[in-house]
């Protein structure tokens, strides 16, 4: 019998991290898949964001180990970790407003040293069809609903091993929010890659996730005290993932 397991594609362990002086976070543990899609919901100031800021190296970690891809890279920087794969859009638009929409996708394939993706402009369409209709205009022109798409657009134009997306649809019309969740689930898809999404609504993630962990808090004032992770809800993905 085989009992050769494939390795996850992120396997976070003991992460413990600061979030504010005399504030901690952790000890954490998660585990991903290729092929999944988990969201991490909760309330606000529940330590979501500062959580997923660490495990793509842009946040106070104070122990604990990352390994992603088999990989350990616990001590690497940001930019490194994006070039092994991760794909990382922060809670607010990560855009360059002086550059054009067009500018600012060349620029998501030139940080990840990884070839954009032949159908970026499609997925950009899917999103957002004014956006993709203006390639020459600024992105700092664009309207705050547009410019989250432009940067989702980004973060998902590469292919990658798992996209970290904090708060996606933020800004975002009912209509739009349907399209980023196909964008994303056909993403993960095509990568063969994994996603994790940090989302307060709950609903949101319901459609398209595998494991939904709702924290109920993340924060601890006296010091370290391991997350226990309330993995309550098992998402019936269909509508969306068929």
């Amino acid at each position: 019998m085989n009992n050769h397991h494939p390795e996850p594609a992120l396997d976070v362990v003991d992460l413990v991290a600061s979030y504010r002086p005399g504030w901690t976070i952790g000890p954490a543990n998660l585990r991903v898949s290729r092929g999944e899609i988990i969201g991490i919901a909760g309330p606000n100031g529940s330590g979501k964001s500062t959580f997923l800021r660490c495990i793509v190296g842009d946040g106070p970690r104070i122990s604990g180990r990352v390994i992603f891809d088999g990989r350990d890279v616990t001590g690497m920087p940001v930019e490194a970790r994006m070039r092994l794969g991760m794909s990382y859009q922060p809670q607010h638009a990560n855009i360059f407003p002086a550059l054009t929409v067009q500018e600012n996708l060349q620029i998501a394939s030139r940080t990840t040293r990884r070839s954009l993706d032949s159908r970026s402009l499609d997925r950009l369409r899917v999103i957002a069809e004014p956006v993709a209709n203006l390639p020459d205009r600024r992105a700092g022109l664009l309207s705050g609903g547009d410019q989250q798409s432009l940067a989702l657009a980004m973060a998902f134009a590469v292919r990658a091993t798992v996209y970290f997306v904090d708060e996606p649809f933020a800004g975002l019309s009912s209509g739009r929010v349907i399209q980023v969740q196909k964008m994303i689930v056909e993403s993960v898809k095509a990568a063969a890659a994994a996603a994790v999404i940090v989302e307060h609504r709950v609903e949101y993630l319901e459609p398209i996730c595998n494991r939904i962990l709702y924290l109920s808090t993340l924060l601890h004032p006296a010091g370290p005290v391991p997350v226990q992770f309330e993995t309550s809800i098992e998402s019936d993905a269909r509508r969306l993932r068929d």
